[in-house]
């Protein structure tokens, strides 16, 4: 099937995480960009929320975002997690789903493998592609990925890349919901995304 450019589909992930990152430095000489924390002793980080929602290109509008809760299986909700993010393992074990079903769910809802996706930063892509490749489960998107957070510090020509909530204040818009909640983060990052798109 053709890659279709009628909608971007706007991703952001939360995953188990650690105060501490044993791995920084071995990401860092790989050239990998990432966020946090992704190794604690034998833990290794994984997915436990996929937030996601649809910019529609030719319309102009961006799609309820859609929060899917992914069960851990190999991993703890830490502390600082929980902190983080709100969620707890309680609620993950509870309301998540295993991650084969959320990959299925975000391809049921969003057709992401003919669209392009986007991101803040490359973490998100990253991430999935590591979980799909540990649980042997099919890489949902194609080839074309935005990295909405380079695009944004391109074009308002700034000398180095900013956080979500700072760019959002440098648009001066409101972040709307709560930071670092999956479901939000993705619906602020299509914010952006659309007005550098339609600016």
């Amino acid at each position: 099937m053709a890659k279709k450019f009628d909608k971007i589909i706007v991703v952001d992930l939360e995953a188990t995480c650690w105060e501490e990152n044993t791995t920084t430095a071995d990401l860092e000489k790989a050239g990998i960009e990432f966020d946090p924390w992704l190794h604690q002793g034998d833990q290794v980080s994984e997915i436990i929320e996929i937030g996601v929602c649809a910019y529609n290109v030719q319309m102009g509008d961006i799609s309820d975002p859609m929060s899917i809760l992914v069960r851990p299986t190999s991993s703890k909700v830490s502390e600082y997690c929980v902190k983080l993010t709100g969620h707890t393992e309680e609620d993950l074990r509870k309301h998540g789903i295993p991650y084969l079903g959320a990959v299925n769910r975000l391809r049921k809802h969003f057709g992401p493998k003919h669209r392009i996706m986007a991101s803040w930063g490359n973490y998100d892509w990253y991430m999935v592609s590591q979980q799909c490749l540990r649980e042997e489960v099919p890489f949902p998107f194609g080839r074309s990925h935005i990295n909405v957070k380079e695009k944004h510090c391109i074009h308002r020509k700034l000398e180095k890349a900013l956080g979500l909530g700072a760019a959002i204040d440098h648009e001066g818009m409101k972040f709307e919901g709560t930071p670092h909640r999956g479901v939000d983060d993705a619906y602020n990052i299509a914010k952006i995304l659309k007005r550098l798109l339609e600016g």
